[in-house]
């Protein structure tokens, strides 16, 4: 009786030699069959093994803009994607979305609201599985609003008409003032008008005789008033006395109320 052949290479499988792998080619193998087709067998094997581990794989592909982020993903249902959009590194929107039976590739839009002005932009998407994306965007959506006009200069007063005479014009340092008289015909009275800021009173006297005496409000910045004329038919002589709050000198201003005078002056003071 012949002694069995040791099995030096590789033993004959009854069950390989009987029934295909997946669709490979039947392996007959015989005693002494090569090592290497046994090995490309059981790589072969192994890939196809692996294939669906691969079509299991979750992936997410964020992108941004000046209205949304976009979530380009694949996964398998009832995974959760939880994703967040950062304004300036600011978090302006946060949530999460769990993939559904069908389909389970997809893209998802979020949209937000982009600021005004330049900014920079993040989107970071995460499964619960751990695959994560993300993606940043430097950009300018909305043009900042232009900077303020500057102040209004207020418009130079017009000149007087030749029917009215104009007071005198006192100035000293950071200190102006102006007084203004009109005086109709058939009245009695002439109206002065003294304007600034920081008065605090005005002594009114027409032809060197004291008629008025007016407090001025704190903040006030106008004063308007009638003084009765003593001969409506001559040249009235008008001087106002005006003390100051912030302890600067008093000054007298004098304007003359011409007879059937129609102008008025709109005087201005600092102080």
């Amino acid at each position: 009786m012949t002694a069995a052949a040791p099995c030096e290479t590789v033993c004959r499988s009854p069950d390989l030699t009987e029934r295909s792998l997946h669709g490979f080619q039947r392996i007959d193998l015989e005693a002494g069959a090569p090592v290497k087709l046994i090995r490309n067998t059981v790589v072969a094997l192994a890939v196809v093994l692996a294939l669906p581990a691969a079509a299991e794989a979750h992936t997410v592909t964020p992108s941004i803009d000046c209205s949304a982020a976009m979530l380009v993903y694949d996964s398998t249902p009832g995974t959760t994607l939880s994703y967040e959009i950062l304004i300036n590194g600011v978090s302006t929107v946060k949530s999460s979305f769990v993939v559904p039976s069908s389909p389970v590739s997809g893209t998802l839009t979020v949209p937000y609201t982009a600021p005004a002005g330049p900014f920079t932009a993040s989107v970071v998407a995460t499964f619960s599985t751990g695959e994560s994306g993300s993606a940043t965007q430097s950009m300018t959506c909305i043009a900042p609003p232009p900077p303020p006009p500057p102040p209004a200069v207020a418009p130079a007063p017009a000149p007087a008409p030749a029917s009215a005479v104009a007071g005198n014009h006192v100035r000293a340092p950071a200190r102006t003032a102006r007084l203004g008289a009109r005086s109709v015909c058939t009245s009695r009275v002439v109206r002065v008008r003294v304007a600034g800021r920081r008065i605090r009173a005005i002594a009114f006297s027409v032809n060197g005789r004291h008629v008025r005496t007016v407090n001025v409000r704190a903040g006030q910045r106008a004063v308007d008033t009638s003084l009765p004329m003593r001969n409506r038919r001559a040249s009235q002589v008008v001087t106002a006395r005006v003390r100051f709050r912030n302890g600067a000198q008093p000054r007298s201003l004098t304007a003359r109320a011409a007879r059937c005078g129609q102008a008025a002056v709109q005087p201005t003071f600092t102080g």
